[in-house]
């Protein structure tokens, strides 16, 4: 589902965008993100995504 929906969405997606990170938990999507930069860090911290 999470794949067609990409794929869907895919010709209005602004040019800026590099990917998209989808958050599962036990198999149910909790969170997703578009990524506006090529580099992204994920290192189990407390600091939350700020939606920018």
């Amino acid at each position: 589902d999470n794949i067609l929906e990409v794929y869907r969405k895919l010709p209005n997606i602004e040019e800026q965008i590099w990917g998209k990170v989808i958050v599962m938990e036990r198999n149910i999507r909790s969170a997703k993100a578009y990524l506006r930069s090529r580099v992204i860090t994920v290192d189990g911290s407390e600091a939350e995504f700020d939606g920018l």
